[in-house]
């Protein structure tokens, strides 16, 4: 089995280099039944829209925060919450921030999987101005886009981790935030690894047999912060030797 890699997210690629892994060119998409592609969210689209044989796991109905949610919902951070639609945020506004407001902020994210915003907290005071910078930041914006609404968070407090899982197994770890600052150097407690496992045993259903996990630790107590795409999920500072290896497994490769 042949990986393609095409984008690289806060990584130092010649420390993690695979006898099967190939960086690609920014304007090729591979069309490889014997090949499994790592990429944007925009290439996922391209791939799956074209039909190529190129293996993959990103189910993108699976990644919406709704769906995921009915089966991860105790162990998710950001619950609970309310799902509204963006053209209607206006309209509700008083009632959004009476229900899940804390000292004039909520938590606000997309449904969607392939995340045409970032979540973010939002102060009351610039509901509007932020509303209008999400419409207005990419060309194509849906207003019919969902959105989760839910209590802000103390994230400045929070380190969070990102795990990879491949067949019910939690093969592989790395940090990205430490105490609310950017970090992938620091090392994931193995109490971490241990919880995230202990989400996968207890959750029986999963959005693909390969995704990615993301868990935050808030003094000690977990929490999921959400589910993402095997395919599409930067890759920090994990090993993708370890990562290929899972897979080519899973596949029935050695």
């Amino acid at each position: 089995m042949k990986f393609f890699y095409r984008r690289l997210v806060h990584e130092r690629i010649s420390e993690k280099i695979h006898p099967d892994f190939e960086m690609i060119d920014p304007f090729y998409l591979p069309n490889c039944a014997d090949g499994f592609f790592f990429g944007s969210i925009e290439d996922m689209h391209k791939i799956q829209k074209l039909g190529y044989q190129t293996k993959f796991f990103c189910n993108f109905e699976n990644f919406k925060y709704t769906t995921y949610s009915k089966y991860y919902f105790k162990y998710l951070l950001n619950t609970p919450y309310l799902v509204v639609s963006f053209e209607d945020l206006q309209l509700y506004r008083d009632d959004i921030f009476a229900c899940f407001g804390v000292d004039g902020t909520i938590f606000m994210r997309p449904d969607n999987g392939d995340k045409p915003f970032t979540g973010m907290t939002i102060y009351r005071e610039d509901f509007t101005k932020e509303l209008f910078s999400i419409e207005n930041g990419t060309g194509n914006f849906d207003k019919s886009t969902l959105c989760i609404i839910s209590h802000p968070k103390q994230y400045n407090k929070f380190s969070e981790y990102r795990t990879w899982v491949v067949d019910n197994k939690v093969v592989e770890a790395s940090s990205y935030r430490i105490n609310g600052f950017f970090d992938t150097e620091a090392k994931v407690p193995s109490k971490v690894i241990d919880y995230a496992q202990n989400v996968v045993d207890n959750v029986k259903w999963q959005p693909d047999p390969a995704f990615v996990l993301d868990i935050v630790d808030n003094n000690g107590v977990y929490s999921v912060v959400e589910l993402n795409s095997m395919s599409c999920s930067g890759m920090y500072n994990a090993s993708i030797v370890k990562i290929c290896e899972a897979l080519k497994r899973y596949f029935g490769e050695t």
